[in-house]
């Protein structure tokens, strides 16, 4: 799930909670740092994906008798899920960050007012 804190998307994903104990997290959230919305849903996607598969090898990981020296591993590599740089650039997805100002109105100076001219009095 992608959701902005500030001016930056983040990551968000509810551990299962079969896999909660195991991996010592009720949920993951990552930093995107980036305020591109199309950037973040590059990220995010990739993100899910390594997830999900995080998820299915602790399932299988849980169901072998050696468990507790593979959950280690598990654990690391979803440490590792938090360092992950993830290549793309605004100029690629050509949105707008979140933050971006706004650009100011154009003003046009008005022009003095001519004097009204007085009444003619014959």
């Amino acid at each position: 799930m992608l959701r902005v804190r500030g001016t930056t998307y983040h990551f968000r994903r509810i551990v299962p909670s079969a896999l909660r104990t195991a991996l010592n997290r009720r949920e993951i959230w990552i930093s995107l740092k980036t305020g591109y919305q199309n950037k973040a849903r590059k990220r995010a996607s990739l993100l899910h994906a390594r997830t999900t598969e995080l998820f299915a090898q602790a399932h299988s990981v849980l169901a072998q008798p050696d468990a507790l020296g593979r959950l280690e591993g598990l654990r690391v590599s979803l440490r590792d899920l938090q360092s992950v740089n993830l290549p793309s650039s605004a100029q690629e997805t050509g949105s707008l960050p979140v933050s971006a100002p706004m650009p100011k109105p154009r003003t046009v100076k008005k022009t003095a007012k001519a004097p009204k001219a007085a009444p003619l009095m014959l």
